[in-house]
């Protein structure tokens, strides 16, 4: 008989160009391993005999006349041809290490031949959340997990600014003051003005005009905020100019007053930025950090109207850099739209995020408008939205 598995099993272990040693069939004799093979040709006596050491099943086929007969053993052999492998016969899969909420899991199979084995992943099972009743403070409503998470995050709204119940959370505001003709705006915060003499907005002919006819009118809130906080001026020094259109200079120096007015010691990139302007500073300052983007490399267009895609892209960086998670929720808000192909691909997520939050609504026929633009009082009234219920 043939001692092929001693041999063999050395013969795996050997490394490329070992000498072996077959024994047993009619001669000892050495050959040489040549990869994974052991070349017995150089033996006129067995120069049909090639033994594949490939892994560790080894099998054997003996020549019956032109037939080939199967042995599993391969001590049996006699005048053998081929000693070759055949593949592992793998038992069922069974837990090793149970997964968990946050830890994947283990299991395992063997070989019903060997000591070979199979391991794989059970992906850790993962928390599932729970979300209960709608969570509120004084400016904003949410869906929370016991684990944290939060979901459906907006600011509360109203039908007016004499309703006292957001619609969505059930959340209850105070409206009105002690002081006549005091009332509440659309805000969490309180505020309180009649458009007498006190008022901020009266600093402004024009606007004084229309305060004087009517007081509540829709801007006064706003207005007052913006003006107040020393965040707009006026167009020139008695008037404000409230049906203007928002330029892209304004918007960003009024964020930049926002932000403290910060200095940056950078150059500034844009060749339509005069070193001496009212705005200088402001763009210099949002482009070094990454709030604004030029029209072109070198071309700010300071005086452009601003559209309604770049405004919402310039609050979405800005809040960024105030550290705000500006990840896209309540996708319904934006996908309700009938124009949202037209949005701009630079700025879609910014889009989706105010849209989410209720920070941007729609126009007429449904429409998100991307590319329209916004009058002063308009800006004003998302930059007091943008500074209570975003920042």
């Amino acid at each position: 008989t043939v001692d092929f598995v001693a041999e063999l099993n050395a013969l795996r272990a050997a490394a490329p160009e070992a000498q072996v040693v077959v024994t047993g069939l009619t001669a000892d004799f050495s050959a040489t391993l040549v990869g994974n093979m052991v070349d017995l040709s150089a033996f006129e006596e067995y120069t049909d005999i090639i033994v594949d050491v490939l892994n560790q099943h080894l099998f054997a086929y003996a020549a019956v006349n032109t037939n080939t007969t199967y042995v599993e053993d391969a001590a049996d052999i006699a005048d053998a041809i081929t000693v070759t492998r055949a593949d592992h016969v793998w038992g069922d899969w069974y837990e090793v290490t149970p997964a968990t909420e946050d830890d994947n899991g283990l299991e395992r199979r063997d070989c019903q031949h060997c000591d070979a084995y199979q391991t794989r992943i059970i992906p850790a099972l993962g928390h599932t959340h729970a979300y209960g009743a709608w969570q509120y403070d004084e400016t904003e409503h949410w869906h929370e997990c016991a684990c944290g998470d939060k979901i459906d995050v907006a600011a509360h709204y109203y039908d007016d600014d004499q309703d006292t119940t957001c619609n969505a959370c059930g959340y209850t505001r105070t409206v009105g003051g002690n002081t006549p003709g005091g009332f509440v705006g659309g805000g969490g915060y309180y505020w309180n003005c009649n458009g007498g003499k006190n008022c901020p907005s009266r600093q402004f002919k024009d606007l004084a005009e229309v305060l004087d006819k009517n007081p509540k009118i829709w801007w006064h809130e706003y207005t007052d905020y913006v003006i107040k906080n020393k965040l707009m001026n006026g167009m020139e020094d008695d008037l404000f100019m409230p049906n203007y259109t928002t330029t892209r200079a304004m918007l960003v120096t009024i964020l930049w007053r926002q932000a403290g007015s910060p200095v940056v010691k950078t150059d500034m990139p844009f060749e339509d930025v005069a070193a001496d302007t009212w705005y200088t500073e402001a763009v210099r300052w949002a482009a070094a950090k990454g709030i604004v983007d030029g029209m072109t490399d070198t071309e700010f267009a300071p005086d452009a109207k601003i559209t309604r895609e770049q405004m919402v892209t310039i609050f979405y960086r800005y809040a960024k850099y105030k550290g705000v998670n500006v990840t896209p929720r309540n996708a319904h808000l934006f996908n309700k739209f009938s124009d949202t192909e037209e949005i701009s691909s630079w700025a879609y997520d910014a889009m989706k995020w105010a849209c989410g939050i209720r920070f941007v609504d729609g126009k007429e026929n449904n429409n998100i408008d991307p590319t329209g633009n916004a009058t002063r009082v308009e800006m004003a009234a998302l930059i007091m939205r943008f500074i209570e219920y975003v920042l």
